[in-house]
């Protein structure tokens, strides 16, 4: 059923792409971004084997206050089943519930664990049960509190670096500055909500330790959704903006070396993305065709001082965190540059 389920939900959309860019196109697209990920590690995402078990702890953050109690909790609950070789049939109404748990969690953790490319938004999709195991370990679990101190101390040091993290690119980024005025008073909210929560686990008392921990996370959100990721991810819509101002109507138009998912999405889908080797190519079967350069790649594929540079603009990726320029390239030949 489940099976039935996911299909009706996917195939309709995987036929309508398969439609849209061809069938060869997206079995290709399919097979680089499944298999090929799996084999080999893209575009520098790599790690061993427990990346994601150290990313939890961040990434869980701040449920990462009780994780660890919820992982004992769930192992030793799965443990005591029956004696030697009456594991599995020696069962409990309620230790089917964390069974029920730990199979959607283990099977997709140990998966990625051992998949080459390594992101670490992958195991996102076990966080839900990994929150269910959390929570119940907090409200019925017997108390642990070594278990207890080490999540408070795991749980302080991810807080207080992200809030000190968040008043250091105040003052090291230009782009970030403009949000000071409630990046810094909401770094200063978060310390303290963290110094409360983490004494309250310190303590033994994870059920306040657990609320203040939530409350902790409010600050953060408005720190890192309305203040630094809107800062710099302003370059995709600059560069958008700018196409607009310049004399494109009816020109092709492609993008190397910066080809953000955003930059294409943005221009609803009139940039076309090609890869740094194919740009003079690109050039010479589009006599009309502008393309967007970064600079760092022009001496390497031949964009010599022949080509005309009608702009210029130099602009932070976020998903490299690197400084890029990009020049707006046309042939000489072209005559419609402003």
């Amino acid at each position: 059923l489940g099976a039935l389920i996911v299909s009706a939900i996917v195939l309709p959309w995987e036929y309508a792409v398969a439609q849209k860019v061809g069938f060869d196109t997206y079995s290709s697209i399919l097979f680089d971004e499944t298999v090929k990920r799996g084999s080999q590690a893209k575009e520098g995402h790599v790690g061993p084997p427990g990346y994601h078990t150290a990313f939890l702890w961040a990434m869980f953050w701040p449920g990462s206050i009780a994780a660890l109690l919820g992982i004992v909790f769930a192992a030793r609950r799965l443990m005591r089943w029956g004696g030697k070789g009456e594991r599995w049939r020696r069962r409990t109404p309620g230790d089917m519930r964390v069974l029920f748990l730990a199979c959607w969690i283990m099977p997709t953790w140990l998966f990625f664990e051992f998949y080459a490319t390594k992101l670490p938004h992958y195991v996102l999709p076990t966080y839900p049960a990994l929150a269910l195991l959390t929570a119940r370990a907090v409200l019925t679990a017997r108390p642990r509190l070594r278990l207890q101190r080490i999540g408070s101390a795991l749980f302080a040091v991810i807080g207080v670096g992200v809030a000190t993290f968040g008043i250091v690119l105040v003052f090291s980024m230009e782009l970030v500055q403009p949000k000071a005025a409630f990046i810094v008073p909401s770094a200063v909210v978060l310390l303290v909500r963290v110094a409360i929560a983490a004494r309250h686990a310190w303590r033994g008392m994870m059920l306040c330790a657990t609320s203040c921990a939530v409350l902790a996370m409010l600050p953060l959100v408005w720190i890192v959704h309305a203040g630094v990721i809107p800062s710099l991810t302003t370059f995709s819509p600059e560069l958008v903006e700018r196409i607009d101002t310049v004399n494109t109507e009816g020109r092709p138009i492609a993008a190397m070396g910066y080809h953000e998912d955003s930059l294409i999405f943005l221009s609803r889908g009139r940039i076309e993305r090609i890869v740094h080797t194919d740009s003079v190519a690109w050039l010479a079967a589009n006599p009309d065709g502008i393309l967007l350069a970064r600079r760092l790649y022009r001496d390497e594929v031949g964009l010599d001082h022949t080509y005309v540079t009608i702009d210029t603009m130099t602009g932070f990726q976020f998903a490299s965190s690197d400084t890029v320029i990009v020049d707006f390239i046309e042939n000489p030949i072209s005559g419609k540059s402003e």
